[in-house]
């Protein structure tokens, strides 16, 4: 893909061209139309708008004509898009607080795809969209659904937590996230497959940097809602990824800490207890996936440094469940000063690809 240079600066405050098209006249799309390709975690449950939370999801369009655009609102303003037009070009877009349209397209008159992808997690913000117009001479098209479908749960190293932070310094500031060039997504790319990520910064299976752990976030629609819950037979993915772990290996080496008491009060945790906590949360997973193939990975952080003991954990918890479809799989160790980059994300990718290759998975019958 072609990325065409931005100032993300600039855009952070002018983000992309509000709606001025020249065209007067434009046609509402309805967003339950089923030829609107969605991807990832979406709630659909109002006709008049959708709303989107996880890193990765992303709506598409295909369209005959010249112009596109879209109504949008975040609730909190720090959430970044990138608006994808025609598998090529990338534009970078942050929907404002206020309920906003936006030019997503004004195109030389053709066939089109446009793809509005987040980029950050969902505590950067809601966005809420009101709409999605063609111009008024242009078709919708149908795009063909993919026939292979993978989900990731992780952790800011699945989010892509700051890969776009050249500093090296892990910025916190949503703009250096950028979900589109995790591991996860590339890997999904090249195999041209339904990409769902369940991700969030600071998070584990065990112990988090706050109350929340996977275990309690992973069903969710929206994540903000502990009684939102995910309807897992609209997705029927042949791999499921799952990196957790190296915010745990942190914390439980911090006794002390109010993270750790939180949880686990004065209780001095074993290596057993680690593997139970871990095959606990995969055996859930594995009754709403009965069929997928399970990847217990871990990376590429200091949790699998030389010496350190999560990679054999992860090991021993796959080989107690004694499923002959889930695997324990290691990334190398890439980013001992931070956060991997878009770089490390991309030898992530090629390391898994290869995993899955080297074993058939995408062949095995659901």
């Amino acid at each position: 893909m072609k990325v065409k240079k931005v100032n993300y600066f600039w855009l952070a405050g002018i983000f992309l061209t509000l709606s001025s098209c020249t065209e007067l006249s434009f046609k509402k799309i309805p967003l339950n139309e089923p030829q609107i390709q969605l991807q990832g975690r979406i709630d659909t449950s109002s006709d008049s708008t959708l709303r989107m939370f996880w890193p990765g999801s992303s709506v598409k369009i295909r369209f005959h004509g010249k112009k596109l655009r879209t109504t949008l609102k975040d609730n909190k303003g720090d959430t970044y898009y990138n608006v994808i037009i025609n598998e090529d070009s990338t534009y970078l877009l942050r929907p404002q607080i206020e309920k906003t349209t936006y030019t997503l397209a004004d195109l030389p008159a053709g066939e089109h795809t446009v793809e509005l992808f987040r980029r950050t997690e969902f505590t950067t913000g809601t966005t809420t969209i009101y709409n999605i117009e063609l111009g008024e001479t242009a078709d919708l098209l149908p795009i063909d659904k993919p026939n292979k479908q993978i989900v990731f749960y992780g952790n800011s190293i699945t989010t892509g937590y700051a890969n776009e932070d050249i500093s090296g310094s892990d910025r916190p500031d949503s703009i250096f996230t950028n979900n589109y060039y995790s591991y996860g997504a590339i890997t999904a790319r090249h195999y041209q497959a339904g990409y769902s990520c369940i991700a969030r910064n600071g998070i584990g299976f065990m112990v988090s940097w706050y109350p929340q752990i996977m275990p309690e976030l992973y069903n969710r629609l929206n994540p903000n809602s502990s009684t939102s819950e995910w309807d897992f037979s609209q997705e029927n993915p042949q791999i499921v990824v799952v990196n957790l772990g190296q915010n745990d290996s942190w914390i439980l080496k911090k006794p002390q800490s109010p993270e750790y008491k939180y949880q686990f009060g004065d209780t001095i945790l074993k290596e057993q207890n680690v593997i139970n906590y871990y095959s606990n949360f995969i055996s859930t997973l594995r009754k709403h996936y009965p069929q997928s193939n399970i990847i217990c990975a871990l990376g590429s952080m200091d949790a699998v440094a030389d010496h350190s003991p999560w990679p054999d954990y992860i090991k021993k918890a796959v080989e107690k469940m004694n499923d002959p479809k889930i695997y324990s799989f290691t990334f190398p160790f890439l980013a001992p000063n931070g956060h991997p980059r878009v770089a490390d994300h991309r030898i992530m990718a090629q390391k898994l690809i290869h995993f899955i290759d080297q074993r058939d998975l995408w062949n095995t019958k659901l």
